[in-house]
C-alpha cells in the first residue's frame, strides 16, 4: 500500500472573475516531505515567509524592489 500526499492552490485575488484557476499534485508522502524540506530551505535562503507567484511577478508587497533581477535568480 502507497502512502499518498496532495497539495492544491486556488488564485482567489479575483473575486469577481467566472472562472477559478486550480493547481496541485500527488505525490508518495516521502517524496512530498523532501519537496517541502527544500522548498522551505529555498524561501528561508531569501529571507521570505511565503512565495505567490502573482505578487513576484508585479513585484508586490514582500517582493517590492525585486524588478529587474531576473539574473540572480537560480
Amino acid at each position: 500500500m502507497a502512502m499518498l500526499t496532495g497539495a492544491f492552490d486556488v488564485g482567489q485575488d479575483q473575486p469577481n472573475r467566472r472562472f477559478l484557476i486550480m493547481a496541485g499534485f500527488i505525490s508518495d508522502a516521502g517524496r512530498r516531505a523532501d519537496f517541502d524540506r527544500k522548498w522551505r530551505e529555498g524561501l528561508a535562503a531569501d529571507d521570505l515567509p511565503y512565495f505567490h507567484m502573482n505578487l513576484f511577478a508585479q513585484s508586490k508587497r514582500i517582493f517590492r524592489g525585486w524588478e529587474n533581477q531576473e539574473e540572480a535568480t537560480l
